[in-house]
């Protein structure tokens, strides 16, 4: 084997690197190549090194996976959920980290089934449910409830429990829930719609919670057999920041924060 050295440097590499050509007789042995092949592969600067980490994860509905469940699922923590355009009638339980990205609110719903077999900590039913403490970033999709003739008791459309955390952007929550939002957790809430609520559009409880909605509008059911609809409810201690919001055709009040006093 014959090596020449070219004496032409690469300079705008951290590192010097000179050129080597490699000229192999063909009467050499399969191994001469084979080490001739990993020489010159370690003289690559990091930069431009072979790839062996795995790509961040995408994971497609339905082209990946039939459902956003399943994806959910066989997601880790971080991974990035694309929901194609279509309606999928599914109950959403997500107890990891993750974003959950639809493609257009008009075009991406996650739908209420019939059957709600599974409730929240506090025994509600609900379309989705946030738990473990969870960070889920959810945007542009809608999240409906059932057709208004048979509206669930109790239902929530969003639930964030046991310090989860909710950030809902570019969004819809519709249809027949009794609470578009509850959180004993963490809800950012920015360009989103909460329509056709039969109780609160959002409602954050307990001194842990913390909400914070901008951008956004809730427009309360007009069929509702409960009295006393609220856009935006602060309860036990909730913190929250609502600015720039359109609240609309509540029974009772547009937002209010109920103050907690100790005896």
């Amino acid at each position: 084997m014959e090596v020449y050295r070219n004496s032409r440097v690469y300079k705008n590499l951290r590192t010097p690197y000179y050129l080597i050509s490699v000229r192999i007789s063909m009467k050499r042995s399969v191994a001469a190549a084979i080490v001739g092949t990993v020489f010159a592969l370690m003289l690559l600067p990091s930069n431009i090194q072979l790839q062996t980490s795995n790509a961040s994860s995408l994971k497609i509905v339905p082209s990946d996976y039939p459902s956003i469940q399943s994806a959910i699922d066989a997601a880790s923590p971080g991974d990035t959920i694309k929901v194609l355009p279509g309606t999928y009638n599914e109950q959403l339980t997500i107890s990891k980290s993750l974003t959950l990205v639809g493609t257009g609110s008009e075009i991406t719903i996650i739908k209420a089934p019939a059957n709600l077999p599974n409730t929240n900590t506090n025994g509600d039913p609900y379309i989705v449910d946030l738990k473990n403490g969870a960070t889920v970033n959810i945007k542009g999709l809608t999240v409906s409830g059932p057709s208004l003739a048979s509206c669930p008791q109790d239902l929530i459309g969003i639930s964030v429990m046991s310090g989860a955390t909710l950030n809902l952007n570019f969004a819809s929550i519709q249809d027949c829930t009794y609470k578009g939002i509850f959180a004993e957790g963490h809800a950012i809430v920015k360009w989103t719609t909460v329509t056709d609520y039969r109780d609160h559009g959002i409602f954050g409880f307990g001194e842990d919670s913390t909400i914070k909605v901008s951008y956004s509008s809730t427009v309360a059911a007009q069929n509702s057999v409960i009295p006393g609809q609220i856009g935006v409810l602060l309860d036990g201690g909730a913190k929250g920041v609502i600015d720039h919001n359109k609240v609309s055709l509540n029974s009772a009040v547009g937002a209010v924060a109920k103050l907690t006093t100790t005896p």
